[in-house]
């Protein structure tokens, strides 16, 4: 294990570390963008939060803004100081210790550099052959601007010298703040293949961000960080075939996993499982309804589409759940395409189905009725209270009692 972090807490107002003093920069105190965050003072910012990363790691921190991301972040830099709890980094305890003393390299969202430098002369001062300098350069797409100064550079630009900055130094762990998120897309998937490249010399990252698809492209583990505490944390299939709470199974997935709130009991074991599902989702919620209440998410690429036939009859071991939708209409995606339904005279709000052309009709027509159904393996179950998953076995829904 070579980062631990025990059981930290965080509360507003935010201390920082005494010693950003001597690095000379404005940006590594607190910015008035996160103290709005909350206006309550000794409201948590992280909660208790434990996290281990191995050496080699990629670990990528998802969640939304305002989930305590970069306070994270500064506080393994050493940028602020927690309430309680510890971090230590190659079996030493480093909670206290200034940044400039801690084997770790941080790139903030918003870059850092001196102003009086060039981009050429940045990489210069950080030790580098001018052979070196030249190929950096060319990765990061700067070549054409070595002889401009940070205020010259468009944002993107301004991002890219900073990531370069960061991956010169030889550190144990590098910490990324959204290093991405100002870039556009071709310079944005060549600095990805950077990242995967500096990760596979065996490096440890550990990278901050809301955007989904960077944690899942890049990351060999995920950490949902929900309420200033981890969620969950593993391999991407594992948080996304198994979320263990709500919050997770919308942080990934495009489009979002949709939700249905219903009326559900197993305890009547003449009842098919699958029609029990169907009219619990057709019925919805109701205040006459005494039944205990779960949430049903299905994602949209769960969902597959046949021409509508005459029903038949279900029979025991069809594990699969559909309905006489109507098409509303398509959203052209390129190699996938975004389709509504509706069901008529039910709850149930307008489904979103991610379709890939294949097993579906090609041509749908507005106002048609067509059949759509989903496998029950492909159901999860979560409490509508607390939001945790609600283990199924087997493919079968839970009991109706989750504890």
């Amino acid at each position: 294990m070579l980062l631990s972090v025990e059981e930290i807490s965080v509360h507003f107002p935010r201390r920082d570390h005494p010693d950003t003093r001597i690095l000379g920069r404005r940006w590594l105190s607190s910015s008035p963008k996160t103290a709005k965050k909350s206006q309550t003072p000794n409201a948590s910012i992280l909660q208790r939060l434990s996290l281990t990363v191995d050496k080699n790691d990629f670990l990528a921190i998802l969640g939304p803004s305002g989930s305590g991301k970069t306070t994270l972040l500064r506080t393994i830099a050493g940028l602020t100081i927690p309430n309680s709890g510890r971090i230590v980094l190659n079996g030493t305890d480093i909670t206290f210790e200034p940044p400039h003393r801690r084997d770790v390299s941080l790139v903030f969202q918003n870059g850092g550099w001196y102003d009086h430098l060039t981009v050429e002369q940045h990489f210069e001062f950080d030790g580098l052959s001018r052979d070196a300098v030249r190929r950096s350069l060319l990765q990061l797409g700067l070549i054409d601007a070595a002889g401009q100064q940070p205020v010259e550079l468009s944002g993107g630009q301004a991002q890219r010298l900073a990531i370069g900055r960061a991956l010169t130094r030889n550190r144990s762990v590098l910490l990324l703040d959204e290093p991405l998120s100002q870039l556009d897309q071709s310079i944005r998937e060549s600095l990805r293949q950077r990242l995967r490249s500096i990760h596979a010399q065996g490096h440890t990252l550990v990278y901050v961000t809301h955007d989904q698809t960077d944690a899942m492209l890049l990351a060999t583990k995920i950490a949902v960080l929900h309420c200033g505490s981890i969620q969950q944390m593993g391999p991407p299939k594992e948080l996304f075939e198994a979320p263990n709470h709500r919050c997770v199974a919308e942080m990934l997935g495009q489009p979002q996993m949709q939700f249905f709130d219903v009326h559900l009991s197993l305890t009547d074991r003449s009842k098919l499982v699958a029609n029990a599902i169907e009219n619990a989702m057709l019925n919805g919620l109701s205040p006459q309804n005494s039944e205990p209440r779960m949430q049903i998410g299905i994602r949209p690429g769960a969902w597959q589409i046949t021409e509508l036939t005459t029903p038949t009859e279900k029979k025991p071991g069809q594990h699969r759940i559909g309905f006489a939708a109507s098409f509303i209409e398509e959203r052209y995606m390129g190699h996938q395409r975004l389709l509504q339904f509706q069901v008529p005279h039910s709850a149930m709000p307008t489904i979103l189905i991610l379709d890939h052309w294949t097993n579906s009709p090609s041509r749908l027509m507005p106002g048609t009725q067509y059949e759509i159904f989903a496998h029950l393996v492909d159901l999860h179950w979560f409490d509508p209270e607390t939001g945790d998953r609600i283990p199924s076995v087997g493919g079968q829904p839970p009991s109706s009692n989750p504890c």
